[in-house]
């Protein structure tokens, strides 16, 4: 069993309950002195509480081994029990906690010790076969291991639990010296010599529950408890040991230590703050991390002057009521976060776990975290949060207003740009068809100059305001069949260029999320640009290829053109940016600035490749599927 500081019981196993005859929750919370256990020793005097091994233990901060006390059990019987107790200590602070306490019964022993007292010598209980009967019989029910020595150290009598615990069979234990099975240097106490008699001997060890080793017959030991007693006989005083193998109680004693211990170390640890109380609100025990977080000292605690519920603010008590009705019912609570106030009165949030404790009252283990830092953090990211918002709304209108500024400014260039050069266009015009009979060469030469770069830079505007237009479109996304779009291009481009012979070679093309139009118009505008740039060429040839994949699809344009230094591939996709002159082929340089942009606006990218002489490739991917969204 484990003793608070206060002498509660607060754990027992179920060895110790059926030994006490009580059950857990009858056994929980009870003091060593309850007057119910009329406790006596054995000589049948009452027992003080101050007296008994788990106070000693407790007050002195020492072991005290086997002592045998008789209790009450509640069959109305005595139990009579071998106790040993020893302190519980902090690991850091060496303060004792509380108590261990482990005992066994030795009833049966003890009657069989009455037993050889009733017949008074062991000449009787031979010559009285009613009287050895009963002696054996008891002998061989006790539970442990019963061995009568005599004044030499000779063993004279033993029971089948000593064969079974020693490995020796009985008659090859009777007569030998009795430190055959008990370690040299405490068999000789046992002994009379020179200087002492054997009652002088055996006074000295009478009553003590001595631990030690006992030997095997193979030569191994193990630990074990003798309890002796006096026997007064014809051939002189006998020594009775009763021996109890205590491997299973150290093996029990190490664990809990152990366990114990580690469950101290946590507490010390400050990793986590911990405290047991009483559900009313006292707090009765609490780690160092727990008072330095609320702001309170130890001696503080030892008074009564921390309590949760008074530490709660009004508004939290209602979620910790909540969280308490649950402990009651299921033992334990949802971890949740609330706050307590310190001290000095300021707040600190924490996140609390609770559970039940076992005894009387059901009072309350709870381990609390500050977690101050995480709600700073929580703030800032709130704050950081609005002012993105912010800057996003502000952007946003800026945004706005450029676009607005760009709508007024494509119509200003729709309208005001577009109406003098299409006067210039059609009078220059009407000056080569009508009075071209009139002007010299050099005059029709100018003329013709003049109404090439008005078309010329009527087209260049058609352009900028596509460009400038793809950006503000809103995009339509839907699965695009791209091999039925394609061969439609291509079909519209043939029918407007009739004088020209390119051949077009379409692969399989998966299809891709996008924009119809929009798409439309990049293959337009790479199939306008293949056609041009292999005008030089006798045979000319376009490629259209595709790479479907899980998550894009590529496709690529291929001509055998002129091709172009791939050193400068980057300009390509720039507006205005050229790398052939316009006397060579003609254009405006915006042609593939508008398929990059498209790409980049459906999700996918552009990339070029080829070789002076030797064609080009222009690629773009795009998503495939719902990868688009």
């Amino acid at each position: 069993m484990v003793q608070d500081a206060e002498g509660r019981i607060v754990e027992s196993n179920p060895t110790a309950r059926a030994i006490l005859g009580l059950d857990a929750a009858t056994l929980t919370g009870r003091t060593s002195d309850d007057p119910e256990w009329q406790t006596v020793w054995s000589d049948g005097k009452p027992a003080r509480g101050e007296d008994l091994p788990s106070t000693i233990a407790r007050t002195t901060g020492e072991p005290v081994r086997g002592v045998v006390i008789g209790v009450r059990h509640p069959s109305g019987t005595v139990r009579w029990l071998r106790v040993s107790a020893s302190p519980l200590r902090d690991a850091a602070s060496d303060e004792v906690l509380g108590a261990v306490v482990s005992f066994s019964d030795v009833t049966e022993a003890r009657r069989g010790e009455q037993a050889l007292l009733d017949s008074r010598n062991i000449s009787d209980v031979r010559e009285s076969q009613e009287s050895a009967a009963k002696y054996r019989g008891l002998l061989e029910a006790a539970p442990d291991a019963m061995v009568v020595v005599d004044g030499a150290g000779e063993i004279v009598l033993l029971n089948a639990q000593a064969e079974r615990q020693f490995g020796y069979r009985r008659d090859e234990l009777v007569g030998q010296q009795v430190k055959v099975i008990i370690p040299e240097g405490f068999a000789e106490r046992l002994i009379a010599d020179d200087l002492r008699s054997t009652a002088d001997a055996l006074l000295q060890q009478i009553g003590m529950g001595i631990e030690l080793f006992g030997r095997r017959e193979d030569g191994t030991e193990f630990p074990i408890e003798i309890m002796l007693s006096p026997l007064e006989s014809a051939e002189g005083i006998l020594i009775t040991a009763a021996i109890r193998d205590i491997s299973a109680r150290k093996a029990a004693e190490e664990a809990l230590r152990v366990a114990l211990g580690n469950f101290q170390d946590l507490v010390d640890a400050d990793i986590v703050g911990v405290f047991f109380a009483r559900q009313d609100g006292r707090v009765f025990y609490a780690n160092d991390y727990f008072l330095d977080l609320l702001g309170y000292t130890r001696e503080e605690l030892e008074h009564g002057e921390v309590d949760w519920r008074a530490m709660t603010p009004p508004e939290w008590l209602q979620l910790t009521d909540g969280a308490l009705d649950e402990l009651r019912e299921q033992g334990s609570s949802k971890p949740f976060e609330k706050e307590y106030m310190r001290r000095d009165g300021s707040r600190v949030p924490v996140f609390l776990a609770d559970t039940r404790l076992a005894g009387p009252g059901a009072n309350i283990a709870a381990f609390v975290l500050d977690i101050s830092e995480r709600k700073r953090g929580e703030d800032e990211l709130l704050a950081l949060n609005a002012e993105l918002e912010g800057r996003v709304k502000t952007r946003t209108a800026a945004l706005e207003a450029a676009n607005r500024e760009m709508e007024a400014f494509s119509y200003s260039v729709s309208h005001d740009l577009r109406a003098p050069l299409r006067s210039i266009d059609a009078f220059s015009q009407i000056l080569l068809r009508e009075h071209a009979a009139g002007l010299d060469p050099e005059a029709r030469r100018v003329l013709d100059i003049v109404v090439h770069n008005a078309q010329h830079m009527g087209q260049l505007i058609d352009d900028l305001l596509t460009l400038s237009r793809i950006g503000r479109k809103n995009l339509d996304r839907t699965p695009v069949d791209m091999e039925p779009l394609v061969r439609s291009v291509v079909e519209e481009l043939q029918a407007t260029q009739p004088g020209r012979t390119v051949e077009f070679d379409i692969g399989p093309l998966a299809s891709a999320f996008g924009d119809a139009g929009l798409l439309r118009q990049v293959w337009v505008n790479l199939f306008d640009n293949a056609v041009k740039f292999t005008g030089p060429v006798q045979l000319a040839k376009v490629e259209v290829r595709c790479e479907p994949g899980p998550r894009e699809c590529r496709f690529t344009v291929r001509d055998n053109g002129v091709g172009f230094d791939p050193r400068y591939s980057d300009k390509l996709f720039q507006p205005f940016q050229r790398l052939h002159q316009t006397s060579e082929f003609e254009g405006t340089g915006i042609g593939l600035a508008i398929v990059a942009r498209i790409v980049r606006r459906l999700g996918g990218e552009v990339w070029a490749d080829g070789a002076p002489g030797e064609g080009a490739t222009f690629g773009f991917s795009l998503p495939a599927g719902q990868e688009a969204t």
